[in-house]
């Protein structure tokens, strides 16, 4: 979490809202009113979208201390679940908008725009690009960067491989694979990575 999304969370005071949610509940709806951005304190959360085809894809996963409901559209186009049981933070988009003009607040919301777009950008590139094990080791770098140490992925196997269009399978037997090699550890079912080294084909490529 960077120092400036920090400064600008505590400028928002007491307008900040707590809520506990179970594993699986639902956040927002795609079609609810975009009236709140959200940050996860705990937990962990999915955020889908349906695709024009009827499919649906998850676009991306938020852990804790990450912000996730930021759009420029006064409708969501998505729909956030939570992966765990978890406690979730949210602001007031008018309250934000009330303090847009101070610097701490416009370098955050810079900040998140850059942040998520990039992202997506990358897993178009990633999907596009890479093969099967590359889109593995490249979101477990992005969950995990060597400087972070580990962290406890909280998704199931299905949802990753939603997440990078990959089968259930195939996802299997790339986490049978990296624990072989010490990257990944299991446990309960999940799989917490242990000092993933980082790895980053989409900068590789540039």
């Amino acid at each position: 979490m960077s120092t400036i999304s920090d400064e600008a969370w505590v400028h928002f005071g007491t307008n900040i809202q707590h809520r506990r949610h179970g594993r699986r509940e639902t956040v927002f709806r795609a079609g609810d009113p975009a009236e709140r951005l959200y940050r996860v304190r705990t937990g962990g959360v999915k955020v889908r979208r349906v695709l024009p085809n009827g499919r649906s894809q998850i676009l991306k996963f938020y852990g804790p201390g990450e912000w996730f409901g930021l759009q420029q559209s006064a409708v969501r186009t998505a729909t956030a679940q939570t992966t765990a049981a978890s406690v979730i933070e949210s602001v007031p988009h008018r309250i934000i908008q009330a303090a847009a003009n101070n610097e701490h607040v416009q370098q955050w919301l810079t900040c998140l725009h850059v942040r998520e777009l990039s992202y997506l950008q990358d897993l178009v590139t990633v999907i596009g690009l890479l093969s099967a094990e590359e889109r593995f080791r490249w979101f477990l770098a992005e969950q995990a960067p060597a400087t972070r140490g580990g962290v406890q992925l909280l998704m199931t196997k299905g949802d990753l491989a939603d997440h990078l269009a990959l089968s259930p399978g195939t996802i299997s037997r790339l986490i049978g694979r990296l624990t072989e090699e010490g990257s990944i550890k299991m446990t309960n079912g999940h799989a917490p990575v242990a000092r993933y080294s980082g790895y980053h084909p989409v900068h590789e490529m540039d």
